[in-house]
């Protein structure tokens, strides 16, 4: 008995985040004496609706529901926290997907952005702008960050939309704006005297920043016949989100329609799965019998692996069993007959195996 593997590889980018830690924009017009439409800015979290304790430091993101999340300051009398992606749009279309630096951010890069936007958490949002004495939108008190006094109590900072996402980046390496660009964060001083046209507000801040380029993971799926275990190798690159889950489906894969026009995988016709966050090569090797499968009615093993921003890469093996009427030459064990299609024989096979 032989076995023929035809393999068939997939992508699907489509998070409404692009990686972890890009930042997000959408339209928000303020009406002051000097109507302008600034945006609305925050950081890309991960593929999941999070409560706050949901994703630890060391970004083990469990059970994803694929509703996704962002970091943001929301507004008064709101404070810096992790937020559903449907409360960051609040019914607006959103301004293209995930913006960030030229060249992509690296999975620790993007990792240590998002930690040092969570340590923000609790920072309360400066109120703007009118009348101008009251103006609480000046810098530095549109990012400034919390700290701790000697007896280690947390002193609240403040921050802004766009103060969150510049100063976060900043921590990482990178800045948009210059400090001079920044005091000119709106239209008054903290005084309230009267600068010019801001410089520094978020759709300024997403002009300045490059639309990402988002890549599935890549995966591959391959068969060991002799210890009978499907193996399944799946890397999200150097400047991904890192791999969050890996499973391995037969037959089909019934995707779901899920929020901001996404898909993803139900847990129908599941047979194995594999949780663990990786930040890169994540191998996966589940024991399957594939003569089970096949005398089941079975001919197709579909390996997907999502990534932390619930994009996904998808890998199928087609498999066909055949009986051998001859013996395999030498020089046939383990043929490859051409691309993307596979020969594996089961180790012993000899004149008295074959029927």
């Amino acid at each position: 008995m032989l076995i023929i593997l035809i393999l068939v590889s997939a992508g699907i980018s489509q998070s409404p985040g692009s990686e972890i830690g890009d930042a997000v924009f959408r339209p928000k017009v303020f009406n002051t004496p000097e109507w302008i439409s600034a945006g609305h800015a925050a950081l890309y979290y991960c593929s999941s609706e999070l409560l706050v304790s949901d994703w630890n430091p060391d970004f083990s993101l469990k059970n994803s529901n694929f509703r996704h999340s962002v970091i943001q300051a929301t507004g008064k009398g709101k404070v810096v926290s992790h937020l559903p992606f449907s409360i960051f749009l609040d019914n607006y279309t959103q301004w293209g997907k995930g913006y960030t630096v030229s060249g992509g951010l690296s999975v620790s890069e993007r990792k240590r952005l998002i930690n040092f936007a969570r340590d923000q958490y609790g920072a309360k949002y400066p109120w703007p702008p009118w009348p101008p004495e009251e103006n609480e939108w000046y810098y530095p008190n549109i990012m400034t960050p919390n700290r701790y006094d000697p007896q280690g109590n947390v002193i609240y900072g403040s921050f802004r939309c766009d103060g969150l996402v510049e100063y976060s980046y900043e921590q990482v390496g990178y800045q948009f704006f210059t400090e001079d660009e920044k005091y000119h964060c709106w239209f008054y001083d903290k005084d309230g005297n009267w600068i010019g046209f801001p410089k520094f507000y978020p759709k300024a801040l997403k002009n300045r920043m490059t639309p990402e380029s988002p890549t599935a993971p890549d995966v591959d799926i391959s068969y060991d016949p002799d210890n009978k275990k499907v193996i399944i190798t799946a890397n999200d690159g150097n400047y991904g989100s890192g791999i969050d889950a890996v499973a391995l489906f037969k037959n089909e894969v019934k995707w779901e329609e899920g929020p901001f026009n996404t898909v993803y995988p139900s847990d129908a016709n599941i047979i194995a799965e594999d949780d663990e966050d990786e930040d890169g090569e994540k191998i996966f090797s589940p024991g399957i019998n594939l003569l089970a499968l096949e005398k089941a009615g079975e001919y197709r093993l579909i390996a997907v692996a999502a990534d932390r921003a619930g994009n996904f890469g998808v890998d199928t093996l087609k498999f066909i069993y055949k009986k051998l009427t001859t013996v395999p030459a030498d020089s046939e064990w383990g043929v490859i007959a051409k691309p993307r299609i596979r020969i594996a024989y089961p180790a012993g096979v000899d004149t008295a195996s074959v029927k």
